[in-house]
């Protein structure tokens, strides 16, 4: 897809969101309170990022790069995790719970973007969010029996995935106009990252990811195989399994 293409894709989902049913009201048992609540809460902070940051090193690329519509299409990008955010917030507080503005978790993804004001690092970071992500919605869409938070879930999964084959064409992109050695570098902070991510979400969320029937070792694998999809889709070397691209893939 080119980036007009994006362009068109996130506006018309930013003007026409799949329809959550918020008529269904306050509907989380009581009994998964203790161990969804506090997970969605982090999840939430996650997705409310300004991207002031995502956004000059957008600009920065695009002024090197001639590339006027990558900009617009971030913006819109960033809009899409903020609706993300306010829907999660819009549930807790529905359901009498409090939203949480910062947590470790999301501080320390933060603190990786801000690293450096290169574009191909603040994409590889926010591509591990990404997909850690993807594979946390659909644990949590079968470890709650809230039909709510149920399709906010399949919101989330099917905006998801779009923003996975956009992280893998963005890739593509980068290394087509000369960004190769500094994405051999992000590729290599990528898996690092995805390595420590896995690690620190399952402390976080066990209970939510193993009522959603993962083991840690499946919740690595699905991980680090939507990770190995997409960069090495990206550089031509690997079909397009359609497990890479389902929440319940293996």
């Amino acid at each position: 897809m080119s980036m007009q293409l994006w362009l068109t894709y996130f506006h018309l989902n930013a003007i026409a969101p799949r329809r959550i049913p918020w008529d269904l009201g306050a509907d989380l048992p009581v009994e998964e309170t203790r161990f969804i609540v506090p997970s969605i809460q982090e999840f939430q902070a996650g997705e409310s990022s300004g991207g002031n940051r995502l956004r000059a090193a957008a600009a920065a690329w695009a002024a090197r790069n001639a590339d006027a519509e990558l900009p617009r299409v971030i913006e819109l990008f960033i809009a899409e995790e903020q609706r993300h955010a306010a829907e999660l917030a819009r549930y807790l507080v529905l359901n009498g719970h409090t939203v949480r503005t910062r947590t470790a978790g999301d501080s320390a993804f933060r603190l990786l973007r801000h690293m450096t004001g290169r574009l191909e690092v603040s994409m590889s970071v926010l591509m591990v969010a990404e997909i850690i992500g993807f594979v946390y919605y659909a644990a949590l869409r079968e470890a709650t029996r809230s039909a709510l938070l149920r399709s906010i879930c399949d919101t989330f999964l099917f905006d998801e995935g779009a923003h996975l084959l956009f992280h893998m064409e963005q890739y593509s992109r980068m290394r087509r106009v000369g960004a190769g050695p500094m994405m051999w570098l992000t590729r290599g902070l990528s898996w690092t990252l995805m390595a420590g991510a896995c690690l620190v979400v399952w402390v976080g969320h066990r209970s939510v990811l193993q009522r959603g029937g993962l083991t840690f070792g499946s919740f690595v694998r699905r991980s680090f195989a939507r990770l190995a999809f997409i960069t090495q889709a990206a550089r031509g070397r690997t079909p397009l399994p359609a497990a890479n691209l389902s929440p319940l893939g293996r």
